[in-house]
């Protein structure tokens, strides 16, 4: 698939990625794409299609016939005469060739033969012909038909290809949307951790107080409990984690991938993603490369070419068929080689039918379907429009949302900070103190899922302009890089090695 110099202009203007970074996320792609086992699956349809494609397109070439005969024939008559059963058998060799090619004004066509009969009388002859045919149609124009013909064949593959793009596309945003589900999960994890971490620090905490006679059996019975509360939760995110990774594990196509591929900062990635950033030309950029709104325009193209030559088939059907040559029958061979017999003839056909008239119908029929079709391809881009500005407004959303959750961090965690000291003097209950701390987890927890959440935007407005998998810098698997014209880059022998 081609590349468009106006998107690598955007991309070039992107802020450079931390190292560490794109890497990370380039090798988590490149082994979504390299062991998904849908994007495999697709990847063999799409081999199958390109072979029928080479199958359909055979039609178009030279044809070559050889067939070579023997046989006998068997014949007796009574000859009344001579009152004596006679044999009248015979004994037949032979051979033909020919070669046919479809062209733009008709069918031609070449063709040799040569027989030797024996006859039960003891003679002998022999046969040889050569022959130049035409066949064409009068009314329908056979360069017209084979160019539409040759048309519906390459959209058909290009609809299966498209259908395979889609897919990858469709892959690796599921399987980024999981992988940073799993960092928010692993991020909870954290922070739940260092939650029961502050917890047992305030059981030991009220303890050491209770014992000194300054705090309260309830107090250690709340921190207590508040620890129960935070195992339990610790807990239950473990068990949220365990279920990120086995969904990573199934998109992946593998039980054994590297957890690192999940363990990565998320600052420098939102640090990546540009701000001047303009919808019309990104609604642009997507109605040329967005492989869904291309699978419709190629689907529109196979209705458009098989409309046409319905059209031409619905035309009466008048042909003539042409054929002049040469041919030499005699009992001395070198007689019947030299073929002195010229002989030519001419046919003109033409065939109706008394009753309702299918290519007229299958017309009718590809005329209706097309505006069927023109009508889908207007609303699918008027949804690649929506579809690209939605994720245009949630981006700049999610940008200005980050912001302000941040500083809603910064603010509950000086709270905390200045509430913990005053509950160390004995000026806030313990309930109040772990309401500070509940208040600080959240704000932090959302910060994560805001950071998640901002750069799923970017992503996903790269999906809606077509383009996540050259921002991923994936490389096609050997099931797809060996498929001609397939669009993403073949894989570097060097890598492949590695693998």
């Amino acid at each position: 698939m081609k590349k468009f110099c106006a998107f690598f202009m955007l991309l070039i203007c992107l802020p450079v990625m931390a190292q560490e970074n794109e890497t990370v996320l380039t090798r988590f792609a490149q082994a979504v794409v390299s062991g998904n086992r849908s994007l495999l699956a697709a990847a063999h349809e799409l081999e199958g299609s390109l072979l029928e494609k080479h199958k359909a397109l055979a039609a178009f070439s030279p044809e070559f016939s050889y067939q070579l005969e023997r046989s006998k024939s068997a014949n007796r008559s009574f000859n009344s005469l001579t009152g004596v059963e006679e044999d009248y058998s015979t004994r037949r060799n032979g051979i033909s060739t020919g070669i046919s090619q479809r062209t733009p004004l008709g069918q031609l066509g070449y063709s040799f033969s040569q027989s030797k009969t024996e006859y039960t009388t003891s003679q002998t002859s022999y046969f040889n012909s050569l022959y130049l045919s035409w066949q064409a149609g009068l009314l329908r124009n056979d360069a017209r038909l084979n160019s539409l013909e040759r048309k519906m064949i390459h959209a058909n593959f290009d609809v299966a290809r498209a259908q395979t793009d889609s897919l990858v596309l469709d892959v690796l945003l599921s399987s980024t949307q999981s992988l940073f589900s799993r960092v928010i999960t692993a991020r909870s994890e954290a922070l739940r951790r260092q939650n029961l971490s502050f917890y047992k620090t305030l059981v030991e905490e009220a303890q050491i107080k209770l014992e000194n006679g300054m705090g309260s059996e309830l107090d250690l019975k709340q921190a207590s409990m508040r620890n129960q509360q935070a195992e339990t939760e610790l807990e239950e995110v473990e068990l949220s984690l365990r279920d990120q990774d086995r969904k990573l594990a199934s998109q992946l196509g593998t039980s054994k991938w590297d957890a690192e591929l999940a363990s990565f900062s998320l600052d420098p990635l939102i640090e990546s993603i540009p701000e001047d950033l303009e919808v019309e030309k990104l609604v642009d950029e997507a109605l040329k490369n967005r492989p869904d709104y291309q699978l419709f325009e190629n689907r529109y193209e196979l209705r458009k070419a098989a409309f046409d030559r319905a059209r031409e088939m619905s035309r009466p059907d008048l042909s003539a068929r042409v054929r002049w040559g040469k041919q030499g029958r005699s009992f001395d061979k070198s007689t019947a080689e030299s073929m002195n017999d010229k002989s030519w003839d001419v046919v003109v056909s033409y065939s109706t039918s008394f009753g309702p008239d299918g290519k007229k119908i299958d017309f009718t029929m590809e005329k209706e379907a097309i505006k069927a079709f023109k009508a889908r391809l207007e609303q699918k881009r008027a949804d690649v429009e929506i579809s690209v500005k939605q994720a245009f407004e949630k981006l700049a959303f999610y940008r200005k949302n980050l912001a302000s959750l941040k500083a809603s961090e910064k603010l509950a965690a000086e709270v905390l900070e200045g509430q913990r000291l005053n509950f160390q003097l004995g000026k806030i209950s313990l309930l109040d103190l772990t309401r500070y701390q509940q208040d600080f987890n959240g704000a932090s927890l959302a910060v994560a899922q805001g950071e998640s959440r901002l750069i799923m935007s970017w992503l996903e407005l790269l999906f809606e302009t077509g383009r996540l998998d050259d921002f991923l810098q994936v490389t096609a698997p050997e099931e797809l890089s060996k498929i001609n014209g397939y669009q993403i880059v073949p894989v570097d022998e060097s890598v492949a090695d590695e693998k």
